[in-house]
């Protein structure tokens, strides 16, 4: 899983953790908000780390929606 190598323990109780929930849950919409509460605030590598899962939600959303063009 994504939280794999993660160590911000504040992180992974919080919105990590919801953000996994709503992510193996099908809903990559609020996994992206979720995550987008605090990313910024980690350390590298895992601030990388959740900016790219933050990615991964959005290309899932696109292609659902079949919204091709830049965002």
């Amino acid at each position: 899983g994504y939280t794999r190598g993660m160590q911000p323990t504040q992180w992974r109780i919080g919105p990590g953790e919801k953000g996994r929930e709503f992510f193996e849950n099908g809903d990559p919409f609020r996994a992206h908000e979720a995550w987008e509460e605090g990313w910024v605030k980690l350390s590298e590598p895992w601030k990388s780390e959740v900016k790219a899962w933050i990615q991964v939600c959005g290309v899932i959303l696109h292609s659902r929606n079949q919204k091709w063009d830049p965002a």
